[in-house]
Parts: C-alpha cells; structure tokens; sequence
C-alpha cells in the first residue's frame, strides 16, 4: 500500500465532522523517539459527540479507512469515550531514524502539513544528540489533509467543507515531540512549547500564508559512560601518584647512600658501594628492586582483565525458519502446494500459494484453508501429514548448544502459521534451545515487511546493532540490513558476486 493510500485513510477520519455543522476535532500527532533512535508516531483525533456520530456514519468510509490504515502497518484503537467527547487513534512504530521519514511522508506526503521530516542521531562516548527537522505548512488549510485521490473524489475539503458551514476555527492542530533528553530550538525554528512532560508543542496554524521550519535538538547523556570516565581519571591519577611515590623512594635511597659513601675511607669506598648495591637488589619483604620500583606480579591480573574485555559481537542470532531453521527452503511451493495436490485439490498451484500466504499472515484459520483448498479430511490428520516432511537442517542443535554455551540468545523469525510453528517446536524439543519467536500467522506480517523485523526488534528488546540475521533470502536479508541487523546469507552455492554485500554463511558445522 503506497503513502497515499495511506494518506486517503487518514483523510477520511476527517470527513465525518466536516459534514456536521457546529462540530468540534481536535488532532494532535505524537512524535516520541525512543534512546535508541527507534519510536512511535501516534495521531489522536479528538471528536465531540456530533462529529463523531457523522464520523461514524460516513457512507462506510470509516471503517474501509481502519482496514487500510491496519493493512499499511498501523495500529488503530477503535473509537474510545473520554470527558471531552471520542478519541481514535492510529499509531505506528519506527526502528531506526531512516524509517521514522518515511512513516511521516506516510501521514503527510510532500505537499502536507508535516514534510520534510528527517531525524538524526550522533553518538560519541557518553553523550548521544538528536537533531529532528521539518517543515510545518498549514498554508493549504484544510486542503492539507487531503489527496489527488480524495479531491478527485469529493472535491477541495475546503469547499465541501464550507458547503456544511464548516468553519476553519472548529478544527485545531498539534504537533508533539518528544526527545530524549532536553529539548531546545534551532535558531530559526518555528515557535514551540514545552509542556508538563517536556515534550514540544508545536501549534498548526491554518491560516498561516507560509510554511515554517521545526528544528528540534536534544542531547542524552550516559550516566555510566561519565561514571567510568571518572572512574578512568581516579585510577590514573592513583597510577601517577603511585609511580611518583616510587621514584622519590628511590631518589632518597640514592641520596642517603651518596652521604653514607663520603663518610667511608678511600680504601673501603669500592667495596661498600659493591655490598651497598648488591643490598639494594632485595628488600626485607623479599621483592626484588629496580630502578622503576618495585616488581609487581602484573601480567596475571593484566591477562585476566584483557581476558574479560572480550566479548561476543553479538546478543542475539536469529534464524530463519524455513530453509535454514529447517531444511526445505520455499516450503509453501515446494511442500505445501504438492502435498495439497497430492491429496485430491483441483486448484491451480497459484490459487493454493495464495490461500496458503493468506494463512501464514493469521488471516484465516488453519480448518477453513484445507477446506478452501478442496480437502474434506480432518484438520489434524492433513497437519501432520504435511508437518512430517519438515526436519530440522544438519548440525543446527548443535550450533544452538554452541551458542548458549557462550551466552548467546537464540532467535527464530519465521513466515509460518502459529500452530503448524508450535507443533514443529514441541516435535522437535525447541522450546530450550530458541528463546525468540517471532511467527508471521501470530503478527499478521509476513517477511520482508518493516514490521516483521520491527516485531522481532521489540521481542528481542535489544539494540538491532547486537542482533545477527541467518536467512537463506537476500531480499528479506536487504531489508533487514535496512533496519539495522547484521545480515549472513545461508547458502551452499551462492558466490560473493550474488551476495549484495552480505556474509556468506555455507551452512552448519557438521561434527562426526
């Protein structure tokens, strides 16, 4: 779904209370970006008790709006009471920066109230600074809510507005931001306040003839990072002052038995300097001395502390599920449709990998797909018929024992459906060795979609930076490099030259 159906969508949350007359919305949208540089844009639409109702009665509009706005990733809360009338809600998450544009060009495209919106995020030791750009245009009026698609529909929203008597001042318009840290204005940013929470509020004016510039900058700092730079500082000072207390030890050692040697006979002078010197090579503790100090058995500690500071690149290691995770890569062509076949179904291949797609997004359940297909066999006779020709690839429990040995979590993001997934994970006695499951027919997103990789992001709770990704598909591997993962590409064949970059990964040690 392209950002102007999106867009459309939105827009038809709004139609509902233009065609009412003396009605009252307010719209506020909710940027909130997380330390990470991941978050959340929410758009809350505040009706009074007659726009809504017209809302809600719209030719149907509101709920064909929902389905888009769900189909497109987003989150949408059903209309909920509160005191000052009926709010809904849409939401939808970012993981990185990059996407965070793109959600934004979703709810306002390039001639919108918000475009041009980008964030930036700078890490350095201790301190991390967010920088979010925009421009707010309210110059268009209501004209900013709508499209090519809904103009040519309904007409400009201001004229079918100003057919109901609909007045410009009945509608407000919020933009909040919320950024890690304490939030301050560029020099030429648009005006803004700070509410309770600290979060930027920036009023939409309408009416306004321009557009205005947002530049919004923050700056987060790490407690633990300053800790140990202090910490840094103490211990080398304490070095210095150690080292120093050494040399002025030796320094008066030097100069008490440069006094002492003037005070003994020429004839002497040779061999006290000889029993002097050998003295000063052992201490009463019986440590050896140097000029530099005393020797410390160092090397021990030093190896153990070099020793502690190596760690695993990775927090976490996702596999795919099938074709890497298990041995049959395209299950649904290469299993499923021929074991449907197999069993009597008259329908075209095409037709099965459809129903079969459909199911594994957990829009349909498993009993009405045999029956879609044409078989009348009992459901769980027909799944563990076709279960059965799903093993597990050489050597994978063993690289997944390797694995928590070492501290590593394991993951499995997989297109399935979430009964055949958790059949498979008892048959094959999973449940120990994979702490991460992320199943298509359970988020209704199949991979390589945002919100699969985002889904995982949130499951695993962790940084995608700490996160490797086995996958036998380059094309999912592309967009999860996109988000942030690093990427192998399980494969027995494939050369650097068809990798698009990513680490080949030939296949599981195999150990006789």
């Amino acid at each position: 779904m392209s950002f102007k159906q999106n867009r459309f969508s939105l827009a038809i949350l709004f139609l509902g209370f233009l065609a009412c007359v003396s009605c009252r919305a307010d719209v506020d949208v909710i940027v909130e970006v997380e330390p990470s540089g991941a978050g959340e844009v929410r758009v809350n639409v505040l009706l009074d008790d007659l726009a809504a109702d017209g809302l809600l009665e719209f030719d149907n509009g509101f709920d064909t709006s929902v389905a888009d706005l769900q189909l497109s990733g987003w989150e949408v809360t059903p209309t909920k009471e509160i005191d000052e009338g009926k709010i809904i809600s849409a939401s939808k998450r970012f993981g990185n920066p990059d996407q965070f544009s793109e959600v934004m060009e979703e709810l306002s495209a390039s001639d919108g109230i918000f475009r041009d919106f980008s964030l930036v995020r700078n890490k350095s030791f201790g301190r991390v600074e967010y920088l979010l750009n925009g421009t707010v245009d309210g110059s268009r009026g209501l004209n900013s809510f709508s499209d090519s698609s809904l103009e040519n529909t309904l007409g400009p929203l201001s004229e079918f507005a100003g057919g109901n008597d609909f007045q410009i001042d009945d509608l407000g318009v919020n933009l909040f931001v919320d950024l890690p840290g304490d939030i301050k204005g560029g020099a030429d940013t648009v005006d803004f306040e700070l509410t309770e929470s600290s979060n930027a509020k920036i009023p939409v004016d309408l009416d306004r003839s321009v557009p205005v510039l947002l530049e919004l900058k923050s700056v987060s700092r790490s407690i633990t990072a300053q800790v140990l730079r202090g910490a840094a500082v103490i211990a080398g000072l304490i070095a210095f002052l150690i080292v120093l207390s050494q040399v002025l030890k030796f320094l008066s050692g030097r100069a008490d038995r440069s006094k002492s040697k003037l005070k003994k006979s020429l004839a002497v002078k040779s061999s006290t300097e000889k029993a002097s010197s050998g003295k000063s090579l052992m201490r009463t503790d019986g440590k050896k001395n140097t000029e530099s100090g005393t020797l410390q058995e160092e090397l021990p500690d030093s190896e153990i502390e070099k020793q502690a500071q190596v760690t695993e690149p990775f927090e976490v290691i996702v596999l795919d599920g099938m074709g890497v995770l298990y041995q049959e890569k395209d299950n649904l062509e290469n299993l499923l449709v021929p074991f449907v076949r197999q069993k009597g179904s008259s329908l075209p291949d095409e037709e099965i990998l459809k129903k079969a797609k459909i199911l594994t997004q957990g829009r349909s359940s498993v009993e009405d797909f045999w029956k879609s297909v044409g078989l009348d066999e009992p459901a769980y006779d027909l799944n563990d018929g076709y279960l059965s020709t799903l093993q597990l690839s050489p050597g994978v429990v063993k690289y997944m024992l390797d694995l928590a040995e070492r501290g590593i979590k394991v993951g499995c993001l997989t297109n399935d459906v979430a009964s055949w997934a958790d059949t498979l994970r008892t048959k094959h006695s999973l449940e120990s060795l994979i702490e991460i499951w992320v199943i298509s027919g359970s988020i209704g997103l199949r991979k390589p979609s945002f919100g699969a990789f985002e889904a995982l992001r949130r499951k695993a709770n962790i940084d995608p930076s700490k996160v490797l990704l086995i996958d036998d598909e380059v094309e999912v591997l592309n967009q999860a490099r996109e988000f942030g993962f690093t990427t192998n590409w399980y494969t027995e064949s494939g050369s650097v030259d068809t990798s698009n970059g990513h680490t080949i990964f030939p296949g599981f040690p195999i150990t006789s």
